[in-house]
């Protein structure tokens, strides 16, 4: 991409784009993975340039780019992070690249931070912008501990988004108006997509998240028991274990005696399976089937198109992901006992009681008596 009477240029060289800005006696070289990102960060350089507000690099005080490097580097990476966090990392040195650009992190003012988030929050819902604010104030912080004087220019900001969060999965779970309706549906086709139909039925049984559901062998079912020892996760992304999500993440997962008999008749089932397809379910996953590539879904895509072609069927609103599951599973279980909210929380995987209550009880009056109404006469 030739831009020179733009003042700047995008070349390739070995997979890498490296964009040129030659205007008005400034020369820089950048290197980008992605055209279209070397391509915007010519032009802002060269506006930047235009309205007096380019700042060249100080080597020695770092951008909000190299500051995040470090923190990853010292904080992060020690941690042996799963790739998905990386990844996340990745686009958040992006972004930040995308707002502040090259400027050094001590030439930062309050004013350009606040322009900056603003932007962010035009298409960004407000949570993302919080964690986009915690990872700036890490970098201060990285940045302060090597003695440069900074102030925190992200204090005393209220931040703001006009892109609007998701509802959390919002009338279907909450109500539960055919929540029968699926769990019989998935009891009579268990087996019919892989192991899908019961990864669905024991999150609504159980409130386990997807991720800790699929890495579970049958020696984490406690013989005798309706209780699953449950002690890290499986990422589908990384193809290996990790930590659990909370500090009460590692727990024992229950669920009701009466779906014991059917998970005793699924592992007959998928005995036979690995048999027809000359298999062996070498990591004894309880979801392990024979017809998936590592014995578990190929993404978690595949595991929500296969959700929502089951709502379509039952004609139940089809914009919901298998987490709905779960908050089924929250909704049922404490409409029947309201008084142990610390202990269906614990049991859920959650650190604070607070999220329970924000997440999965933000109920209006009426809508808590259509789902008491609907609940008692199930």
């Amino acid at each position: 991409m030739n831009n020179k009477n733009k003042g700047y240029t995008v070349q390739v060289r070995d997979g890498s784009y490296i964009v040129q800005v030659i205007f008005q006696n400034i020369h820089e070289t950048r290197h980008f993975d992605d055209e279209t990102e070397a391509d915007l960060y010519g032009r802002n350089t060269v506006w930047a340039i235009q309205k007096g507000q380019y700042v060249k690099n100080d080597p020695a005080v770092p951008t909000l780019i190299e500051a995040l490097d470090t923190y990853i580097e010292l904080e992060i990476m020690p941690k042996k992070p799963a790739k998905s966090t990386l990844k996340g990392y990745a686009q958040n040195r992006r972004d930040l690249e995308r707002l502040f650009g090259n400027l050094p992190i001590t030439k930062i003012t309050k004013n350009q931070y606040k322009r900056a988030m603003n932007t962010y929050g035009e298409t960004h819902i407000l949570s993302g912008v919080r964690k986009l604010r915690g990872i700036i104030r890490n970098c201060i912080s990285t940045v302060q501990d090597d003695g440069i004087e900074l102030a925190d220019f992200t204090s005393r900001f209220t931040l703001k988004a006009q892109k609007q969060s998701k509802p959390p999965e919002k009338k279907v779970e909450r109500r539960a108006e055919k929540v029968s309706l699926l769990l019989n549906y998935l009891r009579r086709h268990l087996g019919d997509h892989g192991a899908f139909e019961l990864i669905f039925y024991i999150i609504i049984r159980c409130g386990a998240r997807e991720h800790e559901i699929y890495g579970l062998t049958w020696d984490d079912l406690l013989e005798g028991t309706a209780e699953f020892n449950y002690t890290r996760a499986y990422s589908i992304h990384d193809k290996d274990y990790s930590k659990g999500k909370a500090r009460y993440a590692k727990r024992k997962i229950k669920f009701p005696k009466s779906d014991l008999k059917i998970l005793r008749k699924w592992k007959i089932e998928q005995k036979r399976l690995y048999r027809s397809y000359q298999r062996v379910n070498t990591r004894n996953l309880i979801f392990g089937h024979p017809k998936w590539k590592h014995d578990y879904p190929s993404s978690y895509n595949a595991l929500n198109k296969c959700f929502r072609e089951i709502l379509e069927k039952l004609e139940i609103d089809t914009d919901l992901t298998v987490y709905a599951c779960r908050h089924i599973y929250a909704t049922m279980t404490y409409k029947d006992n309201r008084d142990k909210k610390k202990a269906i929380s614990i049991g859920m995987g959650q650190l604070q009681i607070s999220t329970f209550e924000r997440v999965y009880l933000a109920l209006s009056d009426e809508e808590e008596n259509e789902l008491n109404a609907y609940l008692d006469s199930l």
